[in-house]
């Protein structure tokens, strides 16, 4: 025992870097190449399939025929315990391959019956009993998490997995609580790039105040040797943290190579039963045990990814389908029995039918049956879904070797002779948003590395970015001078429309306005103003021609107003504007407002103009989207964007049988921005955000819930109490497309530009995509300080984002972050997405 102590402790010394080491460095940059090769051509598939489409018959046809590497063949134990049998059952059905091996252990706390009735199930099922690649484990023993029989199980399933076959290349082990995210094609076809020797192991050696007081404690596991289910007891006494070794903590769930798991189990290095045998007396040994002989053998510690491909998230975890399948993990974790998203998963990721196994290229349908799988095809055959392309990215980023050096259990220095490894422990698993393929060139007096970015839109966007892409270059706002304090409203609109004899639905409407949020707001008309046009102040007046008197004039002006602030922020003479894109709901006229405001500003007259009628609140993110195109396809174009609106259009008087009219009246304000939008910026130019993609999109059965019927009393504003959760059901879908071309994986890592529709629909945003509140913090101000300003609205908040991250020091315009989304919401329902790319704030910057 003390020689083999002795032994570990040299394992903490500087390690040189051996030529097996390099060798597998450069079999890693292999890998990423292959890999990202695979993700171009995935992308090229993914943009005509959708999340739940497999490859069409031509791609298969053209995966099989290729020269691809053999896919490789996975060990599965699949862990649970009394109550647990159905939950195995269901994971083994959507983990299925016949390519693989699975063994399914249900511990000895569960009554002997539940164990048979899951071996007959298992027996019965056609598919299992043909492949004969599913076993359950007979001898089951106890698996206490809090003490060493977990460890003893996990290390027992390996050990006769071992035993039931030599040709798998990775152990996987699952619990009751994990579910894929991916199909078993998608991981197979990943998985045959790689070198069958790495380890995805999530691990630290990070040993706070918690961990050092548990792992001192010294404990009994009474599951290791009596027949009967028992707590673990703890000695009176503590030990010392030991310093022949490292102890490492991390994950319970593993994905192994077959060469480390025979190493533990035959290896004549006595490491592994050294540590074995100390921690046979530490809480939750399975969660240090792998980690940290992987860490303290030189054989293995440079084949560890810190990356368990497993997503785990602490809050509310699984609500959310976006996020897991954004994630680029290949299982998710903690997932409660019977939990809804199951079925989601089930439907809209993996394309499994209820008590069927996940369709692959290895299915050739059946006979007389509904079966997709009745027939068992060549189990080589691999028909990758899009999970490929999101497993693939995230892959490729945890191999690039600045990623996967500087999270694994040893770090690179570059001393001057020679490159050594010391070891040493990172708590951070926190990963960069751009994906690399690094390629060493190794040199004992000079390494170099050198970087070249990977095939995602979110890292060629650095190369590009500068070359042809829509930025915006300048954003100005405006709004009338009349204000009215939120708190007084509801006595000034009852009053000056003559209805304060209608005292309960005056104090409905109170509710209205405390619950909006809103604090003040700016209007083009004052008291004087409506009092002189009294149709205004009933509900159902003929009004039409005074609210165009009011509306055709002022809204030119107060676009006017934003306009000019956006060019002299600018800095550029107002002849080199060549395009005009003039945006409102208020009012209709010709020639329309857009030519009133090229007399206005006095902007030559051959400019290229664009009026955007009648598309209220989603128009802001519209006219992005067209100035985007105008400017990316018109070199030297730069395009002025004007959004002006006015509530003149739809103020009117309060009716008891219009309860949606006072939801509009407590809402809406006042207020124009303008923006210039232009490519490549040239000098005494300097872009605030990069349009990096635009796009619309309509939700089903949305079409009366928000409406605008214009009438002889003017516009008649309805906003139904479906809207929150309309868009709340169908935000996913309209981000899960940008988010896996930009990598944006994170919701939380990005900043928000959300239209302001009101409280109800910011909250449900939230809710749906787990954002912290802070996020949609400049979109509740600008709801606060002005109100719903209709399609001006984004851009308001845009302009608030880019001040406010200048003025508390920010790196970037985008709230210290690089990447965000602009979403716009309207009716129809329809939703505007883009994806903006903040600027660097000079000063800022370290």
């Amino acid at each position: 025992m003390l020689s083999s102590i002795s032994a570990l402790s040299s394992s903490t010394a500087p390690i040189y870097l051996s030529k097996d080491s390099r060798q597998l460095y450069c079999v890693l940059i292999t890998a990423s190449a292959c890999l990202l090769l695979l993700l171009s051509f995935s992308a090229l598939r993914s943009s005509s399939n959708n999340a739940t489409s497999y490859t069409s018959s031509a791609d298969t046809d053209a995966l099989r025929s290729s020269p691809l590497p053999a896919p490789p063949s996975f060990a599965y134990l699949l862990c649970g315990s009394s109550g647990d049998g159905d939950r195995l059952f269901r994971i083994l059905l959507s983990v299925y391959h016949p390519k693989n091996l699975y063994l399914v252990h249900l511990d000895l706390a569960a009554p002997q019956d539940q164990r048979e009735r899951l071996a007959r199930e298992l027996h019965t099922f056609p598919i299992f009993r043909s492949a004969r690649n599913v076993h359950i484990l007979g001898r089951a023993g106890f698996s206490n998490p809090q003490g060493s029989s977990a460890l003893a199980a996990t290390l027992h399933g390996a050990a006769v997995l071992l035993r039931l076959s030599r040709g798998w290349d990775w152990f996987i082990n699952l619990s009751a609580e994990d579910y894929p995210l991916i199909t078993q094609d998608d991981l197979l076809h990943v998985f045959s790039f790689l070198p069958r020797s790495l380890n995805f192991v999530q691990h630290s050696s990070y040993i706070g105040w918690r961990e050092s007081r548990r792992l001192k404690q010294i404990i009994v596991d009474p599951s290791l040797y009596l027949s009967s289910k028992a707590d673990v007891f703890y000695a009176t006494q503590q030990r010392d943290l030991p310093n022949a070794f490292r102890i490492f903590t991390g994950s319970y769930s593993v994905i192994l190579s077959r060469k480390f798991v025979e190493y533990i189990n035959f290896g004549t290095n006595n490491l592994p039963r050294a540590l074995l045998m100390y921690y046979a007396n530490t809480p939750s040994a399975h969660m240090n045990y792998l980690h940290t002989v992987l860490c303290n053998s030189p054989e293995f510690n440079r084949t560890i990814v810190n990356n368990h491909l497993h997503y785990v998230r602490d809050e509310n975890p699984h609500r959310h389908l976006l996020g897991l399948t954004l994630s680029g993990a290949a299982f998710g974790s903690g997932f409660p029995k019977d939990d809804p998203v199951l079925d989601k998963i089930d439907q809209q990721v993996l394309n499994r039918g209820p008590r069927g196994v996940v369709p692959g290229g290895w299915c050739l349908g059946g006979i007389g049956s509904d079966d997709p799988c009745g027939i068992r095809g060549n189990p080589d055959a691999l028909m990758p879904g899009p999970g490929t392309t999101r497993l693939a990215k995230n892959i490729v980023q945890l191999l690039t070797t600045k990623e996967l050096q500087s999270h694994q259990c040893i770090w690179e220095e570059f001393p001057s002779q020679e490159m050594t490894f010391r070891q040493v422990g990172i708590s951070s698993t926190c990963r960069r948003k751009q994906l690399f393929l690094v390629k060493f060139q190794f040199s004992t007096t000079d390494p170099k590395i050198v970087t070249a970015m990977a095939g995602t839109k979110a890292s060629q966007w650095s190369q590009a970015a500068d070359n042809g892409k829509a930025a915006i270059l300048a954003i100005g706002t405006a709004n009338p001078p009349n204000i009215i304090q939120q708190s007084s409203f509801p006595d000034f609109y009852f009053r000056v429309t003559n209805s304060e004899h209608m005292i309960e639905f005056k104090e409905k409407f109170q509710r209205i306005c405390d619950r909006s949020k809103v604090t003040k707001r700016h209007f083009v008309w004052d008291e004087a103003l409506l009092k002189r046009h009294p149709g205004l102040l009933t509900y159902d007046s003929p009004s039409f021609n005074a609210r165009q008197d009011i509306t055709v004039g002022e809204i030119p002006r107060l676009g006017m107003a934003a306009a000019e602030k956006a060019i002299e922020e600018w800095g550029q003479p107002k002849s080199r504007i060549t395009h005009l894109i003039f945006v409102t709901s208020s009012g209709l006229n010709l020639p329309g407002a857009d030519f009133r405001l090229l007399q206005l500003l006095a902007l030559p007259l051959t400019v290229n103009r664009f009026m955007l009628y009648m598309q209220a609140c989603f128009a802001g993110a519209t006219a992005l989207r067209l100035a985007k195109d105008v400017a990316e396809n018109n070199p030297g174009s730069r395009v002025l964007v004007v959004c002006a609106e006015s509530t003149g259009f739809n103020f009117r008087g309060p009716s008891i049988t219009d309860v949606h009219s006072l939801v509009s009246m407590a809402l809406f304000g006042d207020g124009a921005a303008a923006v210039i939008v232009g490519a490549k910026p040239e000098t005494g130019e300097r872009a605030l955000f990069h349009i990096a993609s635009a796009s619309q999109a309509a939700l089903p059965e949305s079409e009366n819930a928000v409406e605008g019927p214009i009438r002889e009393t003017g516009m008649m504003s309805r906003i139904t109490k479906d809207v929150p959760g309309i868009i709340a059901k169908n935000i996913e879908r309209s981000l899960e497309k940008v988010f896996q071309e930009f990598g944006i994986r994170d919701c939380n890592s990005a900043f928000w530009v959300v239209h302001p529709g009101g409280p109800a629909v910011l909250n449900e945003v939230v809710k749906k995509l787990g954002l912290r509140k802070e996020k949609i913090r400049a979109s509740m101000e600008v709801l606060a300080e002005y109100g719903n300003l209709s399609s001006a609205t984004v851009l308001f908040v845009l302009d608030w984002m880019r001040k406010r991250s200048e003025e508390e020091g920010k790196e970037t315009t985008g709230e210290g972050l690089e990447w965000g989304v602009l979403l716009g919401f309207g009716p129809g329902i329809t939703v505007e997405t883009v994806v903006l790319r903040s600027a660097t704030i000079l000063g800022n910057s370290a």
